[in-house]
């Protein structure tokens, strides 16, 4: 569950809008601890409602930092407490809480091997203002302890202006639908809460660059039906502000009045140094910009070191097949990549996702879901075993009376996920008829289909 601070302050002032021409970059954020307990804060700001805001906390530290205990079910495990305190502009607690966690690895030396670090999140549902955050985390078994103290200002978001949420970096963004405390609007964000991108792949860094954010205030549908038009550039400028990268956006329907934006870079092309990712978003039926930007860091790229995917010849016969494990805005963007570039997103996605699985349930589906219609990767029940797995139960239904042949598919893991297949046809051809899960299509008729109630089983 994510933890939520409902922190509200009203002072009786009225809230003043905030109209980015380009932001001035004040944030805090990231921020490194002092002590003896090494942790980096970082933080993203997000509409919450007219008078408000919801700032996330992210922080993040090296698993092997902790001290560790042999389990008792193996391997090893390390306690430590997390305390958060929120001040006001005078200095007065608004807010504290303190949790304890725990963490296990198979062994120190491989923790340290493979830079696993431990990440979490917190929100705050925050009026405008001066606020102070700390943060402390504790290792119970040594004592030792680290402490963030990070000062900031809140400003809320116009109410009727166009305007852009702060930028999240993150190392992986994917679609999602359950509760973790990295999802938010059917995405999984999982924060880099460094900022740091490039470096030796063999040490965990990343030649991809993820981001995500909000954009406000897009001009109303029109009564007459007609969605209305954006578009959203990007451009990366270094520290002397001189732009290395200019991305012009497609033109896109809208889907509303707001709209999340995700997307993805590769940075191994540019320098070592610092740089600034700028979004400008255009309302091409108001005519009016917003624009909002973050600060990232480029490591140097040494691809000498980097560890070999371990897997055999025939799963690497799937090492390009990405495209049934993410987003499509994803593929894209690795098609238009160089060769190099190809390379090096494939070394690090493979570090994310398990190649030898995945080979597994590709010569699955091939085997059992292909017809003289499609290959097996190509049919609804092929996808969707690629996507979310071996489904932990299978109920199939043959034809009746009343309804043609269907198979449900029962995810009890993984948030009670539920798939129906159908045979519309008749000629064995099973299509995806219902989902529950967001994004997923679902037949317009599907009550007519099969029995509703086999749903509740």
């Amino acid at each position: 569950m994510k933890r939520k601070f409902g922190f509200i302050t009203r002072t009786g002032v009225a809230v003043a809008a905030l109209v980015l021409a380009r932001p001035l970059l004040a944030s805090p954020f990231p921020q490194t601890s002092q002590g003896s307990v090494i942790f980096t804060v970082d933080g993203a700001m997000f509409r919450a409602d007219s008078q408000s805001v919801r700032q996330e906390v992210y922080y993040s530290f090296p698993a092997a930092s902790l001290t560790y205990l042999p389990g008792k079910l193996g391997g090893y495990r390390a306690v430590y407490t997390t305390e958060v305190v929120l001040r006001d502009s005078t200095g007065t607690p608004r807010g504290t809480n303190s949790w304890r966690s725990e963490n296990t690895i198979s062994s120190v030396g491989e923790a340290r091997e493979q830079q696993l670090t431990v990440s979490n999140q917190v929100e705050f549902q925050l009026a405008p203002g001066s606020w102070q955050l700390a943060v402390t985390i504790r290792d119970s078994a040594s004592g030792r302890a680290g402490v963030a103290q990070i000062p900031f200002r809140v400003s809320a978001f116009p109410i009727r202006e166009l305007a852009i949420s702060d930028l999240e970096f993150a190392t992986e963004i994917r679609p999602d639908t359950t509760s973790s405390i990295f999802t938010k609007n059917t995405y999984r964000v999982i924060p880099r809460v460094n900022r740091l991108y490039g470096g030796r792949i063999s040490e965990g860094s990343l030649p991809v660059l993820n981001w995500y954010c909000e954009i406000y205030n897009l001009k109303p549908l029109s009564a007459s039906g007609a969605k209305g038009t954006f578009r959203l550039d990007y451009t990366v400028l270094d520290s002397s502000g001189k732009a290395v990268q200019e991305v012009p956006g497609e033109v896109r329907e809208k889907p509303g009045t707001s709209v999340v934006e995700v997307g993805a870079m590769n940075v191994a092309g540019l320098k070592a140094g610092k740089y600034h990712l700028v979004l400008k978003v255009h309302d091409l039926d108001s005519q009016s910009e917003a624009v909002r930007e973050g600060i990232f860091e480029k490591l140097p790229l040494e691809l000498v070191k980097a560890s070999p995917v371990s897997a055999g010849s025939g799963a690497k016969l799937y090492y390009d097949q990405i495209q049934y494990l993410t987003i499509p805005d994803t593929v894209k963007f690795y098609k238009g990549l160089s060769p190099e570039g190809k390379k090096q997103f494939l070394e690090e996605f493979w570090k994310r996702h398990d190649l030898n699985a995945f080979a597994a349930n590709m010569k699955y589906v091939e085997e059992h879901f292909s017809s003289g219609f499609k290959k097996g990767p190509q049919t609804d029940r092929g996808r969707v075993f690629l996507k979310y797995g071996k489904p932990d139960e299978v109920v199939p239904h043959p034809a009746d009376e009343q309804y043609p042949p269907h198979e449900i598919w029962f995810y009890y893991g993984q948030g009670g996920k539920q798939f129906v297949f159908s045979d519309l046809s008749g000629y064995g051809k099973f299509e995806l008829v219902y989902s529950s899960v967001t994004g997923e299509s679902s037949n317009p008729r599907w009550q007519t289909l099969f029995d509703p109630s086999d749903l509740h089983k």
